[in-house]
């Protein structure tokens, strides 16, 4: 690695890759929009430049905001070499990528974010067509010059399993901007399919689960649960599915277009934040049954909004100190049924979740620096380290 002296200066310029956040609205796109509010928050020192594939964040650009059309295709063979132009053409003192992927050939200043190891431990998870790039780019990691984790889970895994130095990976847990109306956008209020697709559930007490249709969200389990729920109990008349994406889990449709209760099922591709919001307040139960989460917003969400929660163990929830009586093991339906059908069972247990929950995240928000994301930028211009070769 070669070094170059960095002027001092207390103004850098920083560029993060949102380009993937162009494919669909999903929990890369709610960790874009934390990211932005931290930077508007904390970031007003420094010059950022947003990268994008499309037009969703041209709203944010601002005297210290500037948003940059990239001309770099994702997952293309020259990508990295587009990215070290543009780097330099911008003038950047380094360049974030949020989103697990490091590109071939980069070799600018760089912060890399994993969320998961999704495509080692978990390798039917990705699409095909995908697959290799992670890989690839997760075997590249080590070339960034910082990395940042949403969790100590994730540190270990890399350490371990990558076998990365401790001190190149940094805890820096993301937001979720759920309590800022200015980007979860509740003030809108209803459209008129939304407002009928509520009144629709007036009358039907339903347990949301809220995530893309991906194998790893375990909706196929979920199914089976449900069903023997409907089976033995008249405890909740429908279960509401929001997914982020297009995405899709083909098991799981072939076995809900089966189901002889396909009729109670309520498949949302998409969703506003005004809807999202009504349906985590007004839900009997949020139901995360995922296999694996490399973080999970939509838990912490349904939190804030005060749901009653049962969640298979993710980063997300490990971390704000929520009491361990929410927490199911996805590979033992049996006990999770138990568990479901007794939290629904009980009133006065649904309330007090639904009254701590919101305490829970916020007291977790109020302790996070949200100033730390901000301190990697410039500890790694610190280093002094901008090109190699």
């Amino acid at each position: 690695m070669g070094y170059l002296r960095v002027e001092d200066r207390t103004k850098l310029k920083i560029g993060i890759d949102l380009r993937l956040c162009s494919f669909g609205r999903s929990g890369f796109y709610r960790f874009a929009q934390g990211l932005i509010r931290s930077i508007r928050d904390f970031g007003s020192n420094h010059q950022w430049v947003v990268f994008s594939s499309g037009e969703e964040f041209n709203t944010l650009q601002s005297d210290s905001i500037h948003i940059l059309k990239s001309k770099a295709p994702l997952f293309s063979h020259n990508e990295g070499e587009m990215l070290n132009s543009e780097a330099i053409e911008q003038g950047l003192d380094c360049l974030h990528f949020p989103f697990s992927l490091y590109p071939r050939n980069f070799n600018q200043n760089a912060l890399l974010t994993i969320h998961d190891l999704s495509c080692l431990q978990h390798p039917d998870s990705v699409s095909e067509e995908y697959r290799s790039f992670y890989s690839e780019s997760l075997g590249r990691s080590r070339q960034a010059d910082r990395i940042a984790v949403c969790s100590i889970e994730i540190k270990k895994d890399l350490v371990d399993q990558l076998g990365l130095a401790p001190d190149l990976v940094i805890i820096a847990p993301p937001r979720t901007p759920f309590d800022d109306p200015e980007y979860f956008d509740a003030g809108m209020g209803l459209g008129e399919g939304e407002a009928a697709i509520l009144l629709s559930l007036q009358n039907h007490p339903f347990i949301l689960s809220v995530g893309s249709l991906d194998p790893r969200k375990n909706y196929l389990a979920s199914l089976k649960i449900m069903e023997r729920l409907w089976d033995e109990t008249t405890l909740a008349d429908r279960w509401v599915i929001v997914g982020w994406d297009d995405r899709s889990d083909s098991q799981f449709e072939a076995a809900l277009g089966n189901s002889r209760y396909r009729h109670r099922v309520l498949l949302l591709k998409r969703s506003t934040d005004a809807l999202l919001q009504r349906l985590y307040q007004e839900c009997l139960l949020f139901l995360n049954y995922s296999l694996y989460e490399g973080f999970s917003f939509p838990a912490l969400e349904a939190l804030y909004f005060g749901a009653a929660l049962l969640s298979s163990r993710v980063p997300a929830l490990s971390q704000t100190g929520i009491s361990q009586d929410v927490f199911l093991d996805p590979d033992e339906d049996q006990r999770s049924f138990a568990r479901i059908v007794s939290l629904l069972k009980n009133a006065d247990k649904r309330q007090l979740l639904r009254e701590e929950s919101h305490q829970i995240v916020s007291r977790y928000y109020a302790a996070l620096d949200r100033a730390r994301l901000l301190g990697l930028y410039e500890g790694l211009i610190d280093q002094r380290r901008i090109t190699r070769g």
